[in-house]
């Protein structure tokens, strides 16, 4: 009696993860299995240990290097390569104007973005105060080497500022600005005007040479700008003990007191050598 013969036919051809899933027959017996299997540059060759808890696989790219990927990151299409697409993306974007890649962007570029960001981004922690309050950026300035052309490299110590604050951000209204010009030009500073000329407190005491606090005590305690500016200024109190006349900030260096110490006892009327020989109640 002639036995039968059973014709086995190979199993189809499985180059991806799909084509795996598509494959009923093997879907079950292969779905943790990934050897052999294409994920874009990827070719799998055989599983190796855990990390964390998850399955690696060594991969061979298309440019002949062996990186380890974990299955989900395989599946999911998170891992596409070794890193050198990214790299050959990246490259391509940094020849546009040499200002940035994935890795790298000037100082220029970064003044650029944030600007943007302010303007244009919702998520933006400062959107509220620029975008949010109508400040916007020009249609010019939306790409980078026009505002590249306008405005030069970013000196070193500044950052861009808008004359107008009212207004946004345009090559007639933008300019380089140190610190100190950026928070002079502010919503919230009041400039004082003498002379013809209007300039906030900091600015009234670094041109005269005079204590901006002094200034702002006076105009605080109802003085004009043109009082606080012409009244002469105040003379620092010497203290006279042991032969020895010094303010009394020096006092309080030299005695070792907390210098409001030293003011508390003497508003309320204690002897000069009282206030700087009574130790102090922890000290006793």
């Amino acid at each position: 009696m002639r036995k039968r013969r059973y014709l086995i036919k190979p199993a189809p051809t499985i180059k991806t993860y799909k084509d795996m899933l598509n494959n009923n027959a093997h879907s079950r017996k292969l779905k943790h299995d990934l050897t052999n299997l294409i994920f874009s540059d990827l070719l799998v060759l055989y599983r190796t240990d855990y990390n964390n808890r998850k399955v690696m696989w060594a991969c061979l790219c298309n440019c002949g290097s062996l990186p380890k990927v974990t299955s989900e990151n395989l599946i999911k299409g998170k891992t596409k390569s070794c890193g050198c697409r990214r790299s050959a993306n990246a490259s391509k974007i940094f020849k546009t104007h040499g200002q940035a890649s994935y890795k790298y962007r000037t100082k220029t570029y970064t003044v650029w973005t944030g600007m943007k960001n302010r303007c244009l981004n919702k998520n933006n922690h400062a959107y509220d105060k620029y975008g949010g309050r109508g400040i916007m950026v020009c249609n010019r300035w939306m790409k980078f080497d026009n505002f590249y052309a306008d405005m030069g490299e970013k000196p070193e110590g500044m950052s861009i500022e808008r004359t107008d604050n009212s207004k946004g951000y345009s090559p007639e209204n933008c300019k380089w600005a140190t610190c100190i010009e950026q928070a002079n030009n502010t919503r919230k500073n009041k400039c004082y005007e003498y002379n013809g000329e209007s300039l906030t407190i900091p600015q009234w005491g670094r041109k005269l040479s005079i204590n901006h606090k002094m200034l702002a005590k006076r105009i605080r305690n109802g003085m004009s700008i043109e009082d606080a500016i012409l009244n002469p200024k105040e003379v620092t109190r010497l203290y006279i003990y042991d032969g020895v006349a010094m303010p009394i900030k020096d006092w309080a260096k030299r005695l070792g007191f907390n210098r409001r110490t030293l003011d508390w006892r003497l508003e309320r009327g204690w002897a000069i050598e009282k206030a700087f020989t009574t130790p102090l109640r922890g000290n006793l």
